[in-house]
Order: C-alpha cells, then structure tokens, then sequence
C-alpha cells in the first residue's frame, strides 16, 4: 500500500488508493490481535489448553469484514481502470508478483482473499469441534465461537447484499434520463430485473427497455449514448404476460 501510493507517476489519488483498499489496516490489525492470542495458547500448551476464549474474543471484531465486502466491486472497479490505463501500473504488479512473499499471486488474488476468510474460519472451528472431545473444556467454547461466526457471517452476508442493491439501483439511475418528478434512488426499494421488451403499434413494433423494482415498472427507450429515456413508470399493481416464442433458424 505504501509503494502503490508513493508511484507518483500513476497520479493515484488519495480516494482511489482509500477505496482500492478499503479497511485492510483494520483487519490486518485484528488478525495480528488474534495471531498473537493464539500464539501464547500453543506455547504455553497442555492437554486442557484451550482456544475457545480467544477465538470468542475475537469474533465480534469480524464484522469489519463486512465493510470490506462492501467495498469490493468498488475496489475492482478501480483496479481495472488503472490495469487497462497504465503500463506502469501493470508492470509494477508484475513485478511484485514474482517475489517470494507474493508466492507467484498477483495484487487481484490477494485483494480477494479477505472476502474469502470467513467462510474458511467456519470450515476450521468445524473441524477444531469435530477433533475435540465432548468433556474436554473447550468444547463448549468453540462450539460458542461456532455459532456466535454464523451470527456474524450472516450479517456480513446481508450487509453485502444490501450495498449491491443500492450499487445496482445508482448504476440504473446514471443511465437513465428523467424529470424531477420521479428518482431511482428510494431506501425501500430493491432491484428486480431489466430487460427488452417490444410495443406492438399499428405498423410496426418497436423496441423498449424495461426495469422492474419491487415497487415500480420503468418503461424507456434508449439514446445513442446507451442511456435510457423515461417514458413512464407504474406503481401500481403490475401483471404481466410472458409468451415464449420458437426460436426460428434463419438458414
């Protein structure tokens, strides 16, 4: 991170280079907690050892996970402007790539790997639980941390699919043109699907875009700049008919 920034030549600004790495001081700062924790249970090991403690301790401090998440396709975003904008750029990730702490990874497998934690910390309490004898002391203790993880994972896990709503409601609304009375934005509603559809007039049928939310229907048609005019939007009771027709080979 402290390369990347001192690359001058990139012109990385001080809101890319916060996004493309979102909160990882945060949970490289709380791994190293729980490392350390961990650490002095094994070097002061015995057959009652236990990790449980630790492991509770530290679940709570997961969450921030969830900002991370959040942040990620944000975090691509971004990666890829300045892979597809910049040699330097991409030679400089090259590069780092060939050192023997980058195990032959590049910046994109390790910006992913955060996201991938939690569910490989389930797999291992699971597997802790399944090697622990039920008298043991900490039995009890994991089995704790186990599901105290779910609590926490299934918030991450909703927190992520409510920031990739609103992310897919403000891309609709960047591309689509409407007057003041009516905005995409609205806290309550969520994304269903988008599609062509086609008006069938007098002499001939013409081809319209479509976007349902689960509180509106979005009828436009598109510009030459690839947005999308507002024609009208419904919020009323919507019913709609669907009829698939045979794909006809035109050979």
């Amino acid at each position: 991170m402290v390369e990347l920034s001192q690359l001058n030549v990139l012109n990385f600004t001080d809101e890319d280079l916060s996004t493309l790495f979102g909160n990882i001081e945060q949970i490289y700062q709380t791994n190293i907690l729980f490392l350390q924790g961990l650490y002095e249970r094994c070097t002061n090991w015995s057959n009652d050892q236990c990790f449980g403690p630790v492991i509770n301790q530290f679940v709570p401090f997961l969450k921030s996970y969830g900002s991370y998440s959040q942040n990620f396709d944000a975090a691509s975003e971004i990666y890829n402007r300045y892979e597809e904008r910049s040699d330097v750029f991409s030679n400089f990730i090259e590069e780092k790539k060939l050192l023997p702490e980058c195990r032959g990874l590049d910046f994109r497998s390790y910006l992913i790997m955060p996201i991938q934690r939690l569910p490989r910390y389930r797999m291992l309490l699971e597997d802790m639980i399944k090697h622990t004898p039920e008298d043991h002391p900490d039995y009890f203790e994991l089995q704790n941390g186990l599901e105290q993880l779910m609590i926490v994972a299934d918030s991450v896990n909703q927190a992520i699919v409510e920031a990739e709503e609103k992310h897919k409601l403000y891309q609709i609304a960047k591309k689509l043109i409407t007057d003041s009375s009516f905005t995409v934005m609205k806290p309550s509603r969520s994304y269903i699907m988008d599609g062509d559809l086609h008006k069938i007039c007098r002499k001939s049928r013409k081809k319209r875009k479509f976007f349902l939310f689960n509180d509106v229907f979005l009828y436009s048609y598109s510009q030459t700049s690839g947005k999308y005019v507002l024609i009208v939007h419904n919020t009323r009771s919507i019913c709609v008919k669907i009829t698939y027709l045979p794909v006809v080979d035109s050979k």
